[in-house]
């Protein structure tokens, strides 16, 4: 059975999926290689934001100088 501290704090994570997924950096399910594509020739600092493996895990690509992370 679930406690109120459970669900508020499913309640955050969930609101903070929401917010995740509504940013305009969010490219969904892209693989790492299809990021650096995206990424390649724009501004240091540029990053997009893509699913991880599992449920809750986020990936950030950005762009440092003439490579990517």
């Amino acid at each position: 059975m679930s406690t109120l501290t459970d669900i508020f704090e499913k309640k955050g994570i969930e609101d903070k999926e929401r917010e995740i997924l509504a940013h305009p950096a969010w490219h969904g399910d892209f693989s790492g290689m299809e990021c650096e594509d995206l990424l390649r020739g724009l501004l240091p600092g540029s990053y997009l934001l893509r699913e991880g493996e599992k449920k809750f895990q986020y990936y950030l690509s950005f762009v440092i100088g003439d490579s990517f992370t």
